[in-house]
């Protein structure tokens, strides 16, 4: 978050500047469009870093570096970004909070009635300057276990959201483990029990088409220098693919997001000679999910997806 000058009103850094028209070019080429910001850092408990441009993303300065989610510079720097994105964007859809309920569980949690404070306060804000605007939080879809953890935490939040939008990754849940004959006809159900009566979304989503390999975590694998920790293939990957498809028809979901389309080898490659750390993140979870593989070649799961996406559109339910 460029927190400083969404608060001072001032030109954000040439470079954060110079990615947002990209995105903004990019934007042009869609007819549906979909914004998600985040005031919430990577550990999801606390607030974004500072978005500097010169040098990247760094801890927040000065006075803001101990400033909490309810505080009054934070709201009102938060409230301008959101408005400039949906200034230069002109989403159908706008997402203020990334996993909202990732890391929080108890509701009691004093950081939690925070933000809490700052999401009603963003969300109620938004919506009476755009009220034909659908905007949203993402929460996550995990197994049974992990959402009865997070029960109250999406009550709780769930009033601040026009659509229950969803994060979800079944393959990284144990008794999945990258094997997508194991996920239940009620994966995606499930979500009806939290959701209210709020239409349903898949936000990010995706299953690996590859052996998720990692240098420190999971099982030893003999003659390799790296970890076992969640088996994935291409023919997993296809019968994900169909199950997500067939569930939002069944669900009348307005929309769904893969994460991602094309595998992210070269990206990490590059992220890794930047950053030696990376090699060991758990965002390399998402490396090898695309319908194409590293090399642009289609996978089994691009014709499902082609499939669907050649039907005709239902417009009377």
């Amino acid at each position: 978050m460029p927190w400083v000058e969404s608060y001072e009103g001032t030109a954000y850094h040439p470079n954060i500047e110079a990615d947002l028209e990209r995105q903004q070019n990019i934007a042009k080429e869609f007819e549906h469009i979909i914004v998600l910001a985040s005031f919430l850092a990577g550990d999801r408990l606390s607030l974004a870093s500072y978005a500097h441009g010169e040098t990247g993303v760094k801890e927040r300065p000065g006075i803001w570096a101990d400033l909490d989610f309810n505080e009054p510079q934070v709201i009102k720097s938060y409230l301008n970004y959101c408005r400039d994105l949906i200034a230069r964007f002109q989403p159908d859809y706008f997402g203020y909070v990334a996993e909202v309920d990732s890391a929080f569980t108890d509701i009691n949690d004093n950081r939690f009635s925070k933000l809490r404070e700052l999401a009603k306060t963003i969300y109620t804000t938004l919506k009476n300057e755009y009220p034909d605007l659908i905007i949203f939080a993402e929460f996550n879809l995990g197994d049974r276990p992990y959402m009865k953890e997070r029960s109250e935490v999406i009550s709780a939040l769930l009033p601040y959201s026009d659509i229950y939008a969803l994060s979800t990754y079944p393959a990284r849940f144990e008794k999945i483990a990258g094997d997508a004959s194991k996920l239940s006809d009620n994966w995606f159900t499930l979500a009806r029990r939290y959701a209210a009566d709020k239409p349903i979304a898949v936000l990010e989503t995706g299953f690996h088409a590859e052996h998720f390999m990692h240098p420190k975590l999971g099982v030893k694998v003999s003659d390799h220098d790296q970890r076992l920790l969640i088996p994935g293939g291409q023919k997993s990957q296809a019968l994900y693919t169909k199950q997500l498809l067939e569930a939002a028809h069944q669900m009348n979901m307005p929309f769904i997001n893969l994460w991602t389309v094309h595998d992210l080898d070269a990206l990490f490659a590059l992220l890794e000679k930047n950053d030696p750390e990376t090699r060991t993140s758990m965002l390399r979870l998402a490396m090898d999910m695309g319908l194409y593989d590293q090399d642009g070649k289609p996978r089994p799961s691009l014709d499902i997806w082609d499939a669907w996406l050649s039907l005709p559109l239902q417009t009377d339910i």
